[in-house]
């Protein structure tokens, strides 16, 4: 099951982004649009923001990860160990 990455106005231009924050409510990856498929997204930070009560119950679940941008060589997870 993925979600779909709301489209936001940034400061900067998109297609010049080097770094993505995604705060996630499940353990879903939202798929991402194709202009950040085709960016030059080097960072990725995923950010938990689940519910502490709903934690060991979405560890269950099946998790799918969508395509992500190839460009991607840094991945950072903040907060999931918040909720063990």
């Amino acid at each position: 099951m993925t979600s779909h990455l709301p489209s936001t106005t940034a400061a900067a231009s998109p297609a010049k982004a080097q770094a993505a924050q995604i705060p996630l409510q499940t353990f879903t990856i939202p798929t991402f649009p194709p202009e950040a498929l085709e960016a030059d997204i080097k960072d990725l930070i995923l950010t938990s923001d689940i519910i502490l009560d709903d934690y060991s119950a979405l560890l269950e679940g099946m998790v799918q990860i969508p395509e992500l941008p190839k460009s991607i060589r840094s991945l950072t997870l903040e907060g999931f160990m918040l909720g063990l």
